[in-house]
């Protein structure tokens, strides 16, 4: 038992630490001497990650015997969040030239077995993925593959739907995405008509649906 209350308080404090040095990074960002229109511009960009990179290496060097778990776990999520920056700007760099694109595309090619090229170009399914982490993508994925819904309205009538996109817009000021979704939408009385509904609605529509 008090192993377990050990690793609980340890678990507790990771996701307090994480959760306050997430926003102070997010605000940290906001300062970077970062000009997006030069994201292409390969100096620019490599003196970034150098001096991310020089902060990596300071954290490590704070490590010493007996150093507290608090702050080695903040000297950890310090060392992950500059860590993505670089990544973040590396894909930024690579992403905004279609000739890099490219030319990555041709190695690959050159790199992988025989037969497997097809599989490379195969559609990916991104609710496939999310499910991993996200369990409502698989009840989003099995309303897309049910096509036309006939279910109960509010009202008690029978109604039909047809899950027909995903939408996820991001918001800029509260730096969060939204999501919501277009459906073909007909009415008790044969009416048609397209609708954007956020997902509680999608979901609740669903559980009336008929024979459920």
């Amino acid at each position: 038992m008090e192993e377990l209350a050990a690793y609980v308080g340890r678990h507790r404090l990771s996701e307090h630490l994480y959760a306050r040095r997430q926003s102070q990074w997010y605000a940290d960002a906001q300062r970077f001497e970062w000009d997006a229109t030069r994201r292409g511009d390969w100096a620019f960009v490599y003196q970034r990650m150098q001096d991310l990179y020089k902060m990596i290496k300071a954290e490590e060097r704070l490590w010493a015997p007996g150093r507290t778990e608090e702050a080695e776990c903040r000297s950890e999520i310090n060392r992950y969040l500059y860590t993505y920056s670089i990544t973040s700007l590396l894909q930024d760099w690579f992403d905004c030239d279609p000739t890099r694109q490219q030319a990555l595309r041709a190695y690959v090619r050159t790199r992988i077995p025989t037969g497997a090229n097809g599989r490379l170009r195969a559609p990916a399914d991104d609710l496939g993925w999310e499910a991993v982490g996200d369990p409502d993508a698989d009840t989003i994925a099995e309303i897309f593959d049910l096509g036309p819904i006939t279910y109960y309205d509010l009202s008690g009538q029978v109604a039909q739907f047809t899950l027909r996109s995903r939408i996820t817009e991001w918001d800029r000021a509260s730096r969060s995405s939204k999501t919501s979704f277009l459906i073909d939408h007909v009415n008790s009385d044969g009416s048609h008509e397209e609708m954007k509904v956020g997902m509680d609605r999608l979901f609740g529509m669903y559980s009336r649906r008929m024979g459920a």
